[in-house]
């Protein structure tokens, strides 16, 4: 993970039903600080996996999240 400086945002849950959070806490905490505009989104006490477990408020929340992280690039031209 030493070249790893691709930006991202990472969404994740403690307890996600298929993926364990740990994959996600050990990948974050490898490349974080790789790139300048890497962010995180825990998503603690929820179980939430892509869409598939997600209550349509976190749904909500999440896609905010992602325009917002994706607007602010846009906007910055990076």
């Amino acid at each position: 993970m030493a070249g790893f400086d691709t930006p991202y945002l990472l969404i994740y849950s403690e307890q996600d039903p298929i993926t364990p959070a740990w994959g996600n806490i050990d990948f974050a905490a490898a490349t974080h600080n790789k790139h300048e505009h890497n962010e995180l989104m825990p998503l603690n006490g929820k179980s939430h996996h892509e869409q598939l477990f997600s209550t349509p408020v976190l749904r909500g929340q999440i896609l905010h999240k992602i325009d917002d992280w994706i607007e602010r690039r846009i906007g910055n031209g990076l």
